[in-house]
């Protein structure tokens, strides 16, 4: 089930060919890192936040089923679809993109599920509402169906949820802050055996510059153990607060944003320090997939 916005071309322009609005959203800044390549086809184009895992689809709209493909695709409206059954950002950022696309594109929107639907210029505040409601309707209607537990998806703390969002819709500008050789991880939520609420996890080389997230309660880390036939690579999971203890002397105050520290420390992933961290291997650690989860 999708949340539909429909994308009228200018007034008094000519519809642009969707073949050129796709080769004009790739070289926009705002929006070209969002394209998907190895999804978008040449009738769809994807759009992805690898940082949120956000995404939604484009297309050009047909008026009505057995309708020309041809003088459709001459209409210039274009269908912007977003995802029902997930967490309340995806309407966040799906939002945020309808309102890229329309800066870029010069298009207004219409948005069949408000008050006002008629196309107009319209912001983020304005859309997420009717998203909102359309996520909530097909929530209640499937569990009103009877649908298997299985065939839920998963409730989680809202606020959780907000706050994980958050640190990642702003990764990619904290990482040019940082640098490229500062780690700048990606939170993502686990599920780990005998912890009721989920984890909140983060990536991390071991001997690497990184501005660890303060939100982060379990670290997935890569170090390097030497053996008989050489160093082997091992990625562990291990607690945070762990690994904030062990690289407190490399701490740098005031460097990193608010919510974040900065640790430059100087012993190498193959360093026998980092094997005081203890912890299971992280193969042993299961993601939530944000596809099957919504606020609780």
């Amino acid at each position: 089930m999708m949340h539909e916005l429909l994308l009228h071309p200018p007034t008094g322009q000519l519809p642009r060919p969707f073949p050129d609005v796709q080769a004009a959203l790739r070289e926009a800044d705002t929006l070209a890192p969002y394209v998907n390549e190895e999804a978008s086809t040449p009738e769809q184009l994807v759009l992805t936040d690898p940082d949120t895992g956000v995404w939604a689809l484009l297309a050009p709209r047909f008026e009505e089923e057995g309708e020309d493909e041809e003088d459709a695709l001459e209409s210039g409206v274009l269908l912007l679809q977003i995802p029902y059954l997930k967490p309340r950002f995806f309407g966040i950022e799906g939002a945020l993109f309808a309102v890229a696309l329309q800066q870029e594109l010069g298009c207004t929107v219409e948005d069949p599920g408000a008050a006002d639907p008629a196309p107009r210029r319209r912001s983020e505040e304005e859309l997420l509402p009717a998203w909102e409601e359309g996520n909530r309707a097909v929530l209640e209607e499937l569990r009103a169906s009877g649908a298997a537990p299985s065939q839920l998806p998963t409730a989680i703390d809202g606020q959780l949820l907000a706050r994980v969002f958050s640190h990642n819709l702003h990764r990619r500008e904290v990482r040019i802050q940082a640098g490229p050789e500062v780690q700048v991880p990606r939170l993502v939520l686990a599920s780990i055996p005998l912890r009721k609420e989920p984890a909140v996890l983060c990536r991390y080389e071991a001997g690497e510059p990184i501005w660890l997230p303060q939100q982060a309660t379990h670290v997935l880390l890569r170090r390097e153990r030497k053996g008989w036939l050489g160093t082997k690579e091992e990625w562990v999971r291990v607690e945070a607060d762990a690994l904030r203890g062990l690289l407190e002397p490399w701490a740098r105050q005031g460097e990193a944003p608010a919510g974040m520290m900065a640790y430059r420390p100087e012993a190498p992933a193959r360093d026998p320090l980092w094997q005081r961290l203890e912890g299971p291997p992280a193969r042993e650690t299961a993601v939530i997939d944000w596809n099957g989860v919504v606020d609780g």
